[in-house]
């Protein structure tokens, strides 16, 4: 929890802040964290950090599959299916007991697959997500906070979307977590 500056001791006081941190002049953005003074500030994300994660350029890659937990798959506005190397499969068409081996099959094992199912969807197959995520990558799109945590098992706090709609967050196996941007905000 951030306090930022406050108009009058009294008020920073009612916030939770400590009377002997009110600090009378602080700048627009000043606070106080656990304590400790920062300075919060905005800066626009670069046009070349927005081509780098263009449609298409999906940049988690750790694997052969990508396991794709979304609220809504039209949302996604085909992020995947833009990469030629890609085939999307929609988690509700898979036969329950299906193995993992033979999704990532494919035509002699060419290509990446990208599995897309809702969280509850995938809460309700736990084993084929569990054995995917050992080897795969873990995009978690449109989902909050609770999703993601009852996904990835993390007690962690992902860090904040700038936009939720093309926005995710990808876990690779090795545990490192990212920002990714999934592609073209849909068509209205």
């Amino acid at each position: 929890r951030v306090l930022l500056a406050l108009p009058s001791r009294h008020e920073h006081v009612l916030h939770g802040g400590l009377s002997a941190r009110f600090v009378d002049a602080l700048p627009a953005g000043g606070g106080h964290r656990d304590g400790r003074r920062l300075q919060i500030a905005w800066v626009p994300p670069a046009d070349s950090a927005d081509a780098a994660l263009s449609p298409g350029g999906y940049p988690c890659r750790s694997g052969r599959m990508t396991i794709v937990a979304t609220t809504s798959t039209a949302r996604l506005d085909g992020a995947f299916d833009r990469d030629p190397v890609s085939t999307v499969i929609d988690l509700a068409s898979i036969e329950p007991g299906t193995p993992l081996g033979a999704l990532s099959a494919g035509d002699q094992g060419a290509g990446h697959v990208v599995v897309i199912g809702t969280p509850d969807a995938w809460q309700s197959r736990w084993s084929l997500l569990t054995a995917a995520r050992s080897r795969s990558d873990l995009v978690v799109h449109g989902c909050g906070v609770a999703e993601f945590r009852a996904l990835t098992g993390l007690r962690a706090l992902p860090p904040p979307l700038s936009d939720p709609v093309r926005d995710a967050w990808c876990l690779e196996p090795g545990g490192s977590l990212a920002r990714i941007r999934l592609g073209a905000p849909p068509r209205s």
